[in-house]
């Protein structure tokens, strides 16, 4: 009889203990320390925050954003500075030309044709 390898869930570490060579350790551990302070952060600081939480890789932001010490700091700070977090117009406009269009060249051919 087969028996499958299952995986018990205590098994698996959580994200705040995630190894030190997933990502940029170092880099996250600044923005932690940034985090801790803020809202007593200075502009150049904030900026920082703002840099690593548009930019930095998924799993980074991933780990600082979803572990319990910083939650709720971080969904904060998106909140106050929100606008660095929208789809600019450009964005927008790109979306629309590169996904827009061939739906609606594929539906004027095939709809407007009948």
């Amino acid at each position: 009889m087969k028996q499958a390898n299952v995986v018990s869930v205590r098994d698996v570490p959580p994200a705040d203990s995630a190894p030190s060579h997933y990502g940029d350790h170092q880099k996250r551990q600044r923005i932690e320390g940034l985090l801790r302070r803020y809202p007593e952060t200075n502009e150049a600081e904030t900026k920082e925050i703002i840099s690593f939480l548009t930019t930095g890789s998924h799993l980074d932001v991933g780990l600082v954003s979803g572990s319990d010490p910083f939650k709720d700091k971080v969904t904060r700070f998106r909140a106050e500075h929100g606008s660095h977090f929208r789809l600019k117009l450009s964005e927008v406009a790109l979306f629309l030309l590169f996904v827009g269009g061939p739906v609606a060249a594929t539906a004027w051919r095939f709809l407007g044709s009948g």
